[in-house]
């Protein structure tokens, strides 16, 4: 919920409420993959280090919390349209991005490990591993539309921004606490026999977490690299058409007009969010049925293929008739690429978890699966541009879709058997 909140508020905030220029806009929302990249890594690191998830969890709760309330108190603190509201909402806003990634990264890693714990599903870790995921991914889902729901039902929701925020962190307050206090946490110690792990170099400070990760993006073990260009694919369509769709809705149904084209924008989402939520709940139902070594691995491409075939047709319908279809229609294919959605949010972190259940660097490893993120967003955030100038914006569906087919054929390689039984030792990447 907070998550979708702050999708949907930030830039208007900026714009409207502070009167800030699209630098500053530019310039807090590069605050997101530049954060995300050092901080997923590195708390995935420190709680191999510690052992832990769970303290890690509510530390990033209560952290999310005090700054999104604070982000949307801003002009109440230092007054409407003021210098010190904008530096407060920059401030606060860097906060609760940094403390999300705290919260998802190990909000994922401790369902890996609950995962991962139970001794009569050690043989089937693949399967497991994808339901323990999507069910997360359900719940992801429909956090996403009650957020939206909730945000429909307030005439001017920038005008009462603190009232949503907060009822945003309250939910997000009690469900964090409700899964620390339901789910048993093994403590597990850090095997040093034969060296140390990798997160024991991440404790040393920034330096070794640029040491880390430039040695684990440069040369990842092959069956992690198989993962990261299943997700970086994935993501350079996501981002292609994600930044844009509600610029081509206006240029593409109503003539440029911005006010309609958000609206119709915002709808798609909707539905894209719904579609997420009951394929969630479809596939949570269909992993734990499923059996076979390389099921998982056709689910995650079959369920990536959406989101190559809807580009396709969104940009067909526009490209191929002088007069555009209905409005509908293309919110509706854009709708169906929540199956894509899920599918994202699930067999990535599934995949790792099956491969490396058992690892002392777990947490470092699905940390890294951020890289694949923020790469493609700042790929497309410098390319984007560019490449919608010199062809137009329709192109950019299409340039979305060939990613996506592309992400399609990775995943089919990105899976593999769980990882033997640990030795005495530390497991070799």
């Amino acid at each position: 919920m907070v998550w979708s909140m702050e999708y949907s508020h930030t830039t208007p905030f900026f714009n409207t409420e502070l009167n800030t220029s699209t630098t500053v806009g530019i310039l807090v929302w590069c605050a997101g993959p530049i954060t995300g990249f050092f901080a997923q890594p590195a708390i995935g690191a420190m709680s191999d280090r510690l052992g832990r998830r769970k303290p890690f969890v509510m530390a990033g709760a209560v952290l999310t919390a005090a700054a999104s309330v604070t982000f949307s108190l801003a002009e109440t603190i230092a007054g409407e349209q003021s210098v010190g509201a904008v530096i407060i909402a920059m401030i606060s806003f860097w906060v609760m991005d940094i403390s999300i990634n705290i919260v998802m990264v190990t909000l994922r890693l401790l369902i890996s490990d609950a995962a991962a714990s139970s001794p009569e599903l050690q043989q089937q870790q693949q399967q497991t591993q994808a339901t323990a995921q999507t069910i997360a991914s359900l719940f992801q889902g429909a956090g996403q539309v009650t957020g939206m729901l909730i945000n429909s039902l307030f005439s001017d929701p920038l005008g009462r921004l603190w009232v949503l925020y907060t009822i945003a962190s309250c939910c997000l307050l009690v469900t964090c606490a409700v899964a620390v206090f339901a789910v048993h946490e093994t403590p597990h110690r850090i095997q040093t026999v034969g060296g140390k792990p990798l997160c024991s170099r991440v404790v040393g400070g920034a330096r070794g977490v640029i040491s880390v990760l430039w040695t684990e993006v440069c040369r990842p073990p092959f069956r992690m690299l198989r993962i990261l260009l299943a997700q970086f694919f994935t993501w350079l369509a996501w981002f292609s058409i994600t930044i844009i769709l509600t610029t081509w809705f206006a240029e593409s149904f109503f003539a440029g007009n911005g006010d309609k084209g958000d609206s119709a924008g915002s709808m798609a989402f909707l539905y894209q969010a719904v579609v997420q939520l009951v394929s969630s709940l479809l596939l949570t139902i269909c992993l734990a049925r499923i059996t076979g070594r390389r099921t998982v691995p056709f689910v995650w491409a079959l369920t990536l293929a959406p989101l190559s075939a809807c580009c396709t047709a969104m940009f067909a319908t526009v490209q191929a008739s002088r007069d555009p279809p209905p409005v509908w229609v293309a919110q509706l294919l854009w709708g169906l690429t929540g199956v894509a959605t899920a599918s994202t949010n699930i067999f990535p972190f599934a995949a790792v978890g099956n491969i490396y259940h058992d690892h002392h660097d777990k947490g470092l490893l699905m940390g890294l699966l951020n890289v694949s993120i923020v790469l493609p967003q700042l790929l497309d955030t410098l390319a984007l541009g560019p490449f919608q100038k010199a062809v137009g914006i329709n192109w950019c569906l299409l340039l979305a879709a060939c990613f996506g087919a592309g992400a399609c054929v990775f995943s089919l390689f990105a899976s593999a058997p769980a990882a033997p039984p640990p030795s005495n030792g530390p497991t070799k990447l």
